[in-house]
């Protein structure tokens, strides 16, 4: 693996073969509802920060990139300081570091490309948007906005807390979720918060028959906040059940710590005590904290007539 990343090999005729390829992923997913949803609720959150733009670009400029863009980006950036090994398994670490020491140890630390500084502002772009489409269910995508700089919690413990807000509002267990199903509100619905420098995005998407009227469920529901102590103790459980039974798959171990060094820097190897100590006082002071009118919403309706 670190051979096969240490050691790229790029020519004009693998650039422009792999340029066709790519040109095609594109109008796949142009071709996806879900996915156009998801982006053009991105387009009406985010103002100034790239998330708003897909991230596979244009064919157009797909055809632009050369081979000696390639070896640019890869000088820059694949370098052993802005890189991580990750192993978990059965090993001899000496060994392994031998390995890794063979193969990038004479790559000297580089000097990062600076990153450009983006103020990304916390309200909204836009509040709404409407998207036709060859569909025959409609869809509603509803997104959530908040800043909670300067809140004197980590950002783990952030993070925690705002899941656990919408996991007992909307979660599968939840009294909306059994009202909707009741109703034949929706027929599939999605719901996860995305972390942008200090900002943090809740999304909400689904398919349903009656868009406007899931959208003004979903408001009252931010409105009541109906947030028991019964059900937060009983996520808190949840989740440390889950902490737990990872630690005897392998695969969900690399996960796990890979999303710490991603998103926090470093490897979180406390999280069981930490979710033991999540408060219910706290998750209220944060509620108060966020503007539940900081939305935007897209309703997907078919394009036939």
């Amino acid at each position: 693996l670190l051979h096969f990343v240490n050691s790229p090999y790029y020519t004009d005729h693998k650039v422009n073969k792999e340029k066709g390829i790519i040109a095609e992923e594109i109008k796949m997913y142009e071709d996806m509802p879900d996915f156009q949803l998801e982006m053009k609720l991105r387009e009406c959150i985010y103002k100034k920060h790239p998330r708003r733009i897909d991230i596979a670009g244009t064919v157009d400029e797909i055809n632009k990139i050369t081979k000696e863009d390639l070896y640019a980006c890869y000088s820059n950036y694949y370098v052993p300081n802005n890189m991580f090994v990750l192993i978990v398994g059965s090993f001899d670490k000496e060994e392994a570091l031998k390995i890794i020491e063979d193969e990038l140890g004479y790559k000297k630390k580089s000097k990062l490309p600076k990153k450009e500084k983006i103020e990304e502002p916390l309200e909204v772009y836009h509040k709404e948007a409407t998207l036709k489409k060859d569909i025959e269910i409609p869809k509603l995508a509803y997104g959530l906005k908040v800043s909670l700089k300067g809140f004197p919690i980590t950002d783990l413990e952030l993070d925690l807390y705002l899941h656990m807000l919408t996991t007992i509002l909307f979660g599968a267990s939840s009294e909306f979720r059994e009202k909707a199903r009741q109703e034949k509100l929706l027929s599939s619905m999605y719901i996860d918060w995305e972390s942008v420098e200090d900002k943090r995005v809740f999304y909400f998407m689904a398919s349903t028959n009656e868009p406007e009227k899931l959208k003004k469920a979903i408001i009252e529901e931010f409105k009541k906040k109906n947030i028991s102590e019964e059900a937060f103790n009983r996520i808190k459980k949840v989740w440390i059940a889950n902490e737990v039974r990872m630690i005897d798959n392998i695969n969900d171990t690399v996960s796990n710590l890979y999303d710490d060094i991603i998103k926090y820097k470093e490897i979180i190897p406390n999280k069981i005590d930490i979710i033991r100590k999540l408060k219910m006082k706290t998750l209220k002071e944060i509620i108060k904290e966020i503007d539940f009118n900081n939305t935007s919403t897209v309703i997907m309706i078919s394009n036939k007539k």
